[in-house]
Protein backbone atom coordinates (compact mmCIF):
# COMPACT_ATOMS: atom_id res chain seq x y z
CA UNK A 1 0.00 0.00 0.00
CA UNK A 2 0.97 3.58 -0.47
CA UNK A 3 0.69 6.57 1.47
CA UNK A 4 1.57 10.60 0.75
CA UNK A 5 4.61 11.66 2.74
CA UNK A 6 4.28 15.98 3.68
CA UNK A 7 6.16 17.30 1.32
CA UNK A 8 7.14 20.92 0.33
CA UNK A 9 7.15 20.57 -3.07
CA UNK A 10 5.37 18.14 -5.62
CA UNK A 11 8.44 16.51 -6.33
CA UNK A 12 7.76 12.83 -7.70
CA UNK A 13 10.10 10.72 -5.57
CA UNK A 14 8.41 11.93 -2.28
CA UNK A 15 5.16 11.25 -4.02
CA UNK A 16 4.25 7.66 -2.85
CA UNK A 17 6.32 5.27 -0.76
CA UNK A 18 4.99 1.80 0.25
CA UNK A 19 4.51 -0.38 3.34
CA UNK A 20 3.43 -4.03 3.38
CA UNK A 21 -0.06 -5.45 4.23
CA UNK A 22 0.01 -8.33 6.56
CA UNK A 23 -2.21 -10.80 4.76
CA UNK A 24 -3.73 -12.31 7.61
CA UNK A 25 -5.22 -9.09 8.81
CA UNK A 26 -6.25 -7.39 5.35
CA UNK A 27 -9.71 -8.91 3.77
CA UNK A 28 -8.46 -7.50 0.46
CA UNK A 29 -5.56 -6.18 -1.45
CA UNK A 30 -4.56 -2.53 -0.48
CA UNK A 31 -5.43 0.58 -3.28
CA UNK A 32 -3.82 4.27 -3.57
CA UNK A 33 -5.25 6.16 -6.73
CA UNK A 34 -3.34 8.95 -8.19
CA UNK A 35 -5.56 12.02 -9.16
CA UNK A 36 -4.82 15.49 -10.79
CA UNK A 37 -5.41 17.46 -13.84
CA UNK A 38 -3.98 16.17 -17.27
CA UNK A 39 -0.48 16.58 -18.04
CA UNK A 40 0.15 16.56 -14.00
CA UNK A 41 3.11 13.94 -14.00
CA UNK A 42 0.77 10.80 -12.61
CA UNK A 43 2.23 8.70 -14.73
CA UNK A 44 5.42 9.56 -14.36
CA UNK A 45 4.67 9.64 -10.76
CA UNK A 46 3.84 5.86 -10.81
CA UNK A 47 6.49 5.14 -12.94
CA UNK A 48 8.87 6.52 -10.02
CA UNK A 49 7.48 4.42 -8.04
CA UNK A 50 7.90 1.60 -9.84
CA UNK A 51 11.32 2.09 -10.40
CA UNK A 52 12.30 3.37 -7.12
CA UNK A 53 10.26 0.07 -5.19
CA UNK A 54 11.17 -2.32 -7.82
CA UNK A 55 13.10 -4.69 -5.08
CA UNK A 56 9.87 -4.81 -2.60
CA UNK A 57 7.83 -6.38 -5.22
CA UNK A 58 8.19 -10.00 -6.60
CA UNK A 59 5.89 -9.27 -9.67
CA UNK A 60 5.06 -5.87 -11.38
CA UNK A 61 2.12 -5.11 -13.80
CA UNK A 62 1.45 -2.65 -15.79
CA UNK A 63 -1.78 -2.02 -17.19
CA UNK A 64 -2.82 0.20 -19.84
CA UNK A 65 -6.51 1.29 -18.72
CA UNK A 66 -7.53 4.68 -20.52
CA UNK A 67 -10.20 1.93 -22.96
CA UNK A 68 -12.14 -1.01 -22.14
CA UNK A 69 -10.02 -2.88 -25.29
CA UNK A 70 -6.99 -1.95 -24.01
CA UNK A 71 -7.59 -3.12 -20.42
CA UNK A 72 -8.48 -6.54 -21.11
CA UNK A 73 -6.17 -7.00 -23.94
CA UNK A 74 -2.82 -5.92 -21.43
CA UNK A 75 -4.92 -7.33 -18.09
CA UNK A 76 -4.39 -11.06 -20.27
CA UNK A 77 -1.08 -10.69 -20.69
CA UNK A 78 -0.27 -11.04 -16.90
CA UNK A 79 -1.46 -14.80 -17.50
CA UNK A 80 0.84 -15.04 -20.20
CA UNK A 81 4.22 -13.41 -18.92
CA UNK A 82 3.66 -16.22 -16.01
CA UNK A 83 3.58 -18.85 -17.73
CA UNK A 84 0.04 -19.89 -17.13
CA UNK A 85 -1.34 -19.63 -20.75
CA UNK A 86 -0.15 -19.72 -24.54
CA UNK A 87 0.37 -16.33 -26.44
CA UNK A 88 -3.12 -14.61 -25.64
CA UNK A 89 -3.95 -13.12 -29.22
CA UNK A 90 -6.93 -11.05 -30.12
CA UNK A 91 -9.66 -14.27 -29.22
CA UNK A 92 -12.04 -12.99 -27.12
CA UNK A 93 -12.36 -16.19 -25.23
CA UNK A 94 -8.96 -17.46 -24.85
CA UNK A 95 -8.47 -13.65 -23.39
CA UNK A 96 -11.36 -14.28 -20.67
CA UNK A 97 -9.55 -17.35 -20.11
CA UNK A 98 -6.50 -15.30 -19.37
CA UNK A 99 -7.90 -12.73 -17.38
CA UNK A 100 -9.82 -15.34 -15.15
CA UNK A 101 -6.50 -16.97 -14.55
CA UNK A 102 -4.26 -13.97 -13.67
CA UNK A 103 -6.79 -12.71 -11.29
CA UNK A 104 -6.83 -16.22 -9.86
CA UNK A 105 -3.05 -16.09 -9.34
CA UNK A 106 -3.48 -12.19 -8.06
CA UNK A 107 -5.47 -13.69 -5.13
CA UNK A 108 -4.43 -16.84 -4.24
CA UNK A 109 -0.55 -16.51 -4.19
CA UNK A 110 1.65 -15.62 -1.55
CA UNK A 111 3.49 -13.59 -3.55
CA UNK A 112 4.24 -9.67 -2.86
CA UNK A 113 2.51 -7.94 -5.97
CA UNK A 114 2.20 -4.62 -7.60
CA UNK A 115 -0.88 -4.09 -10.29
CA UNK A 116 -0.88 -0.29 -11.92
CA UNK A 117 -3.86 0.42 -13.65
CA UNK A 118 -2.80 4.07 -15.90
CA UNK A 119 -5.22 6.35 -16.89
CA UNK A 120 -8.58 4.73 -15.86
CA UNK A 121 -11.36 6.43 -17.22
CA UNK A 122 -14.21 4.68 -15.59
CA UNK A 123 -13.79 3.43 -12.20
CA UNK A 124 -16.86 0.36 -13.30
CA UNK A 125 -14.78 -0.62 -15.89
CA UNK A 126 -11.84 -2.49 -13.30
CA UNK A 127 -14.47 -4.16 -11.28
CA UNK A 128 -13.68 -7.40 -13.30
CA UNK A 129 -10.12 -6.85 -12.87
CA UNK A 130 -9.58 -5.86 -9.06
CA UNK A 131 -8.67 -9.18 -6.94
CA UNK A 132 -11.07 -7.81 -3.76
CA UNK A 133 -12.01 -10.11 -1.29
CA UNK A 134 -8.66 -12.18 -1.10
CA UNK A 135 -6.20 -11.71 1.63
CA UNK A 136 -2.85 -11.11 -0.52
CA UNK A 137 -0.15 -9.12 -0.40
CA UNK A 138 -0.64 -7.18 -3.75
CA UNK A 139 -0.95 -3.51 -3.91
CA UNK A 140 -3.12 -2.09 -6.42
CA UNK A 141 -1.82 1.79 -7.69
CA UNK A 142 -4.24 3.39 -10.08
CA UNK A 143 -3.70 7.14 -12.18
CA UNK A 144 -7.06 8.90 -13.46
CA UNK A 145 -8.12 12.56 -13.91
CA UNK A 146 -11.04 12.02 -11.94
CA UNK A 147 -10.83 12.95 -8.38
CA UNK A 148 -14.07 10.93 -7.16
CA UNK A 149 -13.33 7.60 -6.19
CA UNK A 150 -15.16 5.36 -4.10
CA UNK A 151 -12.84 2.88 -2.00
CA UNK A 152 -12.00 -0.17 -4.03
CA UNK A 153 -10.37 -2.23 -1.52
CA UNK A 154 -10.49 -2.05 2.19
CA UNK A 155 -6.93 -0.41 2.40
CA UNK A 156 -7.42 2.33 0.29
CA UNK A 157 -5.94 5.74 0.00
CA UNK A 158 -6.25 8.83 -2.51
CA UNK A 159 -3.43 11.29 -3.61
CA UNK A 160 -3.41 15.05 -5.43
CA UNK A 161 -0.68 15.12 -7.61
CA UNK A 162 -1.12 19.05 -7.83
CA UNK A 163 1.09 21.23 -10.23
CA UNK A 164 4.97 22.25 -9.38
CA UNK A 165 5.98 25.36 -7.47
CA UNK A 166 7.90 28.27 -9.74
CA UNK A 167 11.23 27.42 -8.40
CA UNK A 168 10.35 23.69 -8.86
CA UNK A 169 9.05 24.84 -11.95
CA UNK A 170 12.18 26.48 -12.62
CA UNK A 171 14.62 24.06 -11.63
CA UNK A 172 13.14 21.60 -14.11
CA UNK A 173 13.35 24.03 -16.91
CA UNK A 174 16.84 24.22 -16.37
CA UNK A 175 17.75 20.14 -15.84
CA UNK A 176 15.76 19.87 -19.13
CA UNK A 177 17.70 22.61 -21.15
CA UNK A 178 20.65 21.06 -19.46
CA UNK A 179 22.18 23.20 -18.63
CA UNK A 180 22.25 25.94 -14.88
CA UNK A 181 20.69 29.85 -15.52
CA UNK A 182 23.34 32.09 -16.68
CA UNK A 183 21.83 34.82 -13.79
CA UNK A 184 19.28 35.59 -11.70
CA UNK A 185 17.52 37.66 -14.19
CA UNK A 186 16.96 33.76 -16.05
CA UNK A 187 16.23 32.48 -13.22
CA UNK A 188 12.92 34.47 -12.66
CA UNK A 189 12.32 34.43 -16.75
CA UNK A 190 12.05 30.77 -16.12
CA UNK A 191 9.67 31.33 -13.00
CA UNK A 192 7.75 33.36 -14.94
CA UNK A 193 7.11 30.88 -17.57
CA UNK A 194 6.08 28.56 -14.41
CA UNK A 195 3.33 31.23 -13.51
CA UNK A 196 2.46 31.41 -17.11
CA UNK A 197 1.93 27.23 -17.02
CA UNK A 198 0.87 27.28 -13.27
CA UNK A 199 3.90 24.65 -13.39
CA UNK A 200 2.23 21.68 -15.26
CA UNK A 201 5.16 19.16 -15.54
CA UNK A 202 4.02 18.12 -19.35
CA UNK A 203 4.14 22.17 -20.34
CA UNK A 204 7.61 22.80 -18.57
CA UNK A 205 9.28 19.43 -20.59
CA UNK A 206 7.35 20.49 -24.37
CA UNK A 207 8.83 23.85 -24.37
CA UNK A 208 12.15 22.39 -23.75
CA UNK A 209 11.88 21.08 -26.94
CA UNK A 210 10.72 24.38 -28.46
CA UNK A 211 13.61 26.38 -27.03
CA UNK A 212 16.25 23.70 -28.31
CA UNK A 213 14.83 23.51 -31.42
CA UNK A 214 14.37 27.34 -32.42
CA UNK A 215 17.82 28.43 -30.46
CA UNK A 216 16.20 31.03 -28.67
CA UNK A 217 16.49 32.32 -24.90
CA UNK A 218 14.61 31.85 -22.71
CA UNK A 219 13.24 35.36 -22.28
CA UNK A 220 12.36 35.47 -25.83
CA UNK A 221 10.25 32.81 -25.80
CA UNK A 222 8.28 34.24 -22.98
CA UNK A 223 7.64 36.88 -24.86
CA UNK A 224 7.04 34.50 -27.68
CA UNK A 225 4.14 32.90 -26.57
CA UNK A 226 2.85 35.90 -24.36
CA UNK A 227 2.76 38.38 -27.86
CA UNK A 228 1.89 35.34 -30.74
CA UNK A 229 0.52 31.94 -30.62
CA UNK A 230 3.07 30.29 -32.75
CA UNK A 231 5.16 29.56 -29.73
CA UNK A 232 2.13 28.03 -27.49
CA UNK A 233 0.91 26.09 -31.29
CA UNK A 234 3.81 24.09 -32.14
CA UNK A 235 4.88 23.26 -28.22
CA UNK A 236 1.33 21.87 -27.95
CA UNK A 237 1.60 19.31 -30.79
CA UNK A 238 5.22 18.26 -30.15
CA UNK A 239 5.56 14.66 -28.52
CA UNK A 240 7.78 14.65 -25.36
CA UNK A 241 9.72 11.28 -24.92
CA UNK A 242 8.94 10.73 -21.37
CA UNK A 243 5.49 11.62 -21.66
CA UNK A 244 2.73 9.80 -23.93
CA UNK A 245 0.94 12.98 -25.15
CA UNK A 246 0.96 16.20 -26.00
CA UNK A 247 0.11 19.55 -24.90
CA UNK A 248 -2.99 19.50 -27.65
CA UNK A 249 -4.30 16.00 -26.82
CA UNK A 250 -3.93 15.66 -22.81
CA UNK A 251 -6.94 17.70 -22.43
CA UNK A 252 -8.61 15.61 -25.46
CA UNK A 253 -10.56 12.91 -23.66
CA UNK A 254 -11.55 15.35 -20.51
CA UNK A 255 -13.11 17.74 -22.78
CA UNK A 256 -14.85 15.78 -24.90
CA UNK A 257 -16.37 14.16 -21.63
CA UNK A 258 -17.95 16.95 -20.52
CA UNK A 259 -21.17 17.79 -20.41
CA UNK A 260 -22.76 20.65 -23.43
CA UNK A 261 -23.42 22.71 -20.48
CA UNK A 262 -19.83 22.07 -18.79
CA UNK A 263 -18.12 22.60 -21.87
CA UNK A 264 -19.99 26.15 -22.40
CA UNK A 265 -19.37 27.32 -18.99
CA UNK A 266 -15.51 26.55 -19.37
CA UNK A 267 -15.33 28.68 -22.49
CA UNK A 268 -16.70 30.85 -20.65
CA UNK A 269 -14.30 30.96 -17.93
CA UNK A 270 -11.66 30.86 -20.62
CA UNK A 271 -11.54 34.70 -21.20
CA UNK A 272 -11.85 35.58 -17.39
CA UNK A 273 -9.21 35.99 -14.47
CA UNK A 274 -7.97 32.12 -14.26
CA UNK A 275 -6.59 32.69 -9.76
CA UNK A 276 -10.64 34.12 -9.03
CA UNK A 277 -13.40 34.68 -10.52
CA UNK A 278 -16.56 35.26 -8.20
CA UNK A 279 -19.40 32.45 -8.55
CA UNK A 280 -21.78 35.81 -8.09
CA UNK A 281 -20.87 37.12 -11.75
CA UNK A 282 -22.99 33.41 -12.97
CA UNK A 283 -25.95 34.02 -11.08
CA UNK A 284 -26.86 37.43 -11.73
CA UNK A 285 -29.95 37.57 -14.14
CA UNK A 286 -28.42 39.05 -17.86
CA UNK A 287 -31.30 38.83 -19.92
CA UNK A 288 -29.57 36.71 -22.94
CA UNK A 289 -30.76 33.09 -23.83
CA UNK A 290 -27.16 31.89 -24.48
CA UNK A 291 -26.67 32.66 -20.36
CA UNK A 292 -29.77 31.17 -19.09
CA UNK A 293 -27.92 27.43 -18.17
CA UNK A 294 -25.86 29.21 -15.50
CA UNK A 295 -28.47 31.33 -13.68
CA UNK A 296 -30.15 28.91 -11.88
CA UNK A 297 -27.66 27.80 -8.64
CA UNK A 298 -28.19 24.30 -8.89
CA UNK A 299 -27.36 24.06 -12.58
CA UNK A 300 -24.17 26.26 -11.78
CA UNK A 301 -23.61 23.52 -8.87
CA UNK A 302 -23.83 20.79 -11.22
CA UNK A 303 -21.68 22.03 -13.97
CA UNK A 304 -18.86 23.17 -11.31
CA UNK A 305 -19.50 19.52 -9.97
CA UNK A 306 -18.66 17.84 -13.25
CA UNK A 307 -15.44 20.29 -14.27
CA UNK A 308 -14.04 19.33 -10.71
CA UNK A 309 -14.43 15.80 -11.36
CA UNK A 310 -11.88 16.26 -13.81
CA UNK A 311 -9.74 18.60 -12.37
CA UNK A 312 -10.72 21.87 -15.02
CA UNK A 313 -11.72 23.73 -11.78
CA UNK A 314 -10.85 24.59 -8.64
CA UNK A 315 -13.53 25.94 -5.96
CA UNK A 316 -11.94 28.06 -3.10
CA UNK A 317 -15.28 28.64 -0.24
CA UNK A 318 -12.76 30.40 2.18
CA UNK A 319 -13.90 33.57 1.10
CA UNK A 320 -17.09 35.67 2.41
CA UNK A 321 -18.02 35.00 -1.42
CA UNK A 322 -17.39 31.47 -3.40
CA UNK A 323 -15.17 32.43 -6.11
CA UNK A 324 -13.32 29.90 -9.36
CA UNK A 325 -9.57 29.13 -10.64
CA UNK A 326 -8.62 27.47 -13.57
CA UNK A 327 -5.13 26.33 -14.33
CA UNK A 328 -3.65 28.31 -17.06
CA UNK A 329 -2.60 25.59 -19.26
CA UNK A 330 -6.23 24.31 -19.32
CA UNK A 331 -7.38 27.98 -20.52
CA UNK A 332 -4.64 28.38 -23.05
CA UNK A 333 -5.76 25.25 -24.49
CA UNK A 334 -9.83 26.27 -24.17
CA UNK A 335 -8.69 29.86 -26.08
CA UNK A 336 -6.86 28.04 -29.12
CA UNK A 337 -9.77 25.66 -29.62
CA UNK A 338 -12.19 28.77 -29.59
CA UNK A 339 -9.73 30.06 -32.18
CA UNK A 340 -10.77 27.41 -34.76
CA UNK A 341 -14.18 29.22 -35.08
CA UNK A 342 -14.26 32.67 -35.22
CA UNK A 343 -17.72 32.96 -35.20
CA UNK A 344 -18.03 30.17 -31.95
CA UNK A 345 -15.20 32.25 -29.95
CA UNK A 346 -17.03 36.02 -30.59
CA UNK A 347 -20.21 34.54 -29.65
CA UNK A 348 -18.40 33.56 -26.24
CA UNK A 349 -16.80 36.58 -25.78
CA UNK A 350 -19.77 38.34 -26.24
CA UNK A 351 -21.23 36.07 -23.47
CA UNK A 352 -18.77 37.15 -20.93
CA UNK A 353 -18.97 40.62 -21.93
CA UNK A 354 -22.56 40.57 -20.99
CA UNK A 355 -22.11 39.05 -17.57
CA UNK A 356 -19.23 41.91 -16.80
CA UNK A 357 -21.81 45.04 -18.19
CA UNK A 358 -24.45 43.62 -15.91
CA UNK A 359 -21.96 43.14 -13.10
CA UNK A 360 -20.82 45.94 -12.75
CA UNK A 361 -21.87 49.10 -10.84
CA UNK A 362 -23.21 51.37 -13.06
CA UNK A 363 -21.50 54.48 -11.62
CA UNK A 364 -18.63 55.02 -10.85
CA UNK A 365 -17.33 53.62 -7.26
CA UNK A 366 -14.88 56.97 -7.40
CA UNK A 367 -18.35 59.03 -6.98
CA UNK A 368 -17.59 59.49 -2.71
CA UNK A 369 -21.27 59.14 -2.91
CA UNK A 370 -21.46 55.71 -3.47
CA UNK A 371 -18.36 54.17 -1.62
CA UNK A 372 -20.53 50.99 -1.05
CA UNK A 373 -19.56 50.31 -4.60
CA UNK A 374 -16.13 49.87 -4.21
CA UNK A 375 -15.56 46.15 -3.21
CA UNK A 376 -17.91 45.03 -5.96
CA UNK A 377 -15.83 46.71 -8.32
CA UNK A 378 -12.50 45.97 -7.13
CA UNK A 379 -13.61 42.25 -7.49
CA UNK A 380 -15.11 42.84 -10.76
CA UNK A 381 -11.42 44.76 -12.39
CA UNK A 382 -9.41 41.50 -13.06
CA UNK A 383 -12.35 39.99 -14.50
CA UNK A 384 -12.57 43.13 -17.46
CA UNK A 385 -8.25 43.05 -17.88
CA UNK A 386 -8.30 39.62 -18.61
CA UNK A 387 -11.48 39.66 -20.84
CA UNK A 388 -9.74 42.29 -23.21
CA UNK A 389 -6.23 40.53 -23.17
CA UNK A 390 -7.44 37.14 -23.61
CA UNK A 391 -9.69 38.50 -26.98
CA UNK A 392 -6.33 39.28 -28.45
CA UNK A 393 -4.99 35.99 -28.24
CA UNK A 394 -4.48 33.91 -30.51
CA UNK A 395 -4.62 35.33 -33.63
CA UNK A 396 -6.35 36.64 -35.07
CA UNK A 397 -7.73 38.59 -32.34
CA UNK A 398 -11.75 38.96 -31.89
CA UNK A 399 -12.92 42.59 -33.28
CA UNK A 400 -14.27 44.50 -30.07
CA UNK A 401 -17.73 45.24 -30.26
CA UNK A 402 -18.49 48.89 -29.95
CA UNK A 403 -20.47 49.26 -27.30
CA UNK A 404 -17.67 47.07 -25.84
CA UNK A 405 -15.21 49.76 -26.68
CA UNK A 406 -17.33 52.18 -25.44
CA UNK A 407 -17.46 50.14 -21.99
CA UNK A 408 -13.75 49.51 -21.70
CA UNK A 409 -13.07 53.26 -22.24
CA UNK A 410 -15.18 54.74 -19.97
CA UNK A 411 -14.18 52.03 -17.38
CA UNK A 412 -10.49 52.79 -17.84
CA UNK A 413 -10.93 56.59 -17.45
CA UNK A 414 -12.92 55.61 -14.64
CA UNK A 415 -10.25 53.13 -12.57
CA UNK A 416 -7.17 54.43 -14.24
CA UNK A 417 -5.95 54.69 -10.80
CA UNK A 418 -6.10 50.68 -10.39
CA UNK A 419 -4.21 49.79 -13.03
CA UNK A 420 -0.64 50.56 -11.47
CA UNK A 421 -1.34 47.56 -8.95
CA UNK A 422 -3.46 44.88 -11.07
CA UNK A 423 -0.26 43.52 -13.49
CA UNK A 424 -1.82 40.91 -16.32
CA UNK A 425 0.68 38.39 -16.99
CA UNK A 426 -1.21 37.63 -20.09
CA UNK A 427 0.03 37.83 -23.60
CA UNK A 428 -0.67 41.98 -24.30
Amino acid sequence: MFYSEERNGNTVKDSVTAFSVDPQKAKSSACCVLYGLGGIDKTKTALEYTYLYRDVYDAMFWVSAEQHSTLAATYSLIAEKLGMTKVVGSDGHNQGRAIKKALKWLKSTSRKWLIVFNNVEDINDLNAYLPTHARTQGSVLITTQKSSFFPVTDVFKTIHIRNFSREESSDLLFKYLRRKPVNDNETETARQISDTLDGLPLAIATIEGYINESECSISEFLTNVRESSHAWRASAIEQVSQYEKTLETVFEIALKELTKPARAFLNILAFLNPDSIPEDLFISNVNSPSLDFIHNRPDLTEIIRVLRRRELVRRDTSGSEPSLSIHRTVQWNVLLDLSKDYQHRWNVFNQDFKLLRHGLPVVSPIDNSEPEKWPQFERYVPQVLYLRTHCLWPEPPVELPQDFRKFFLIWRHTCGMLDSCLKVEMPE
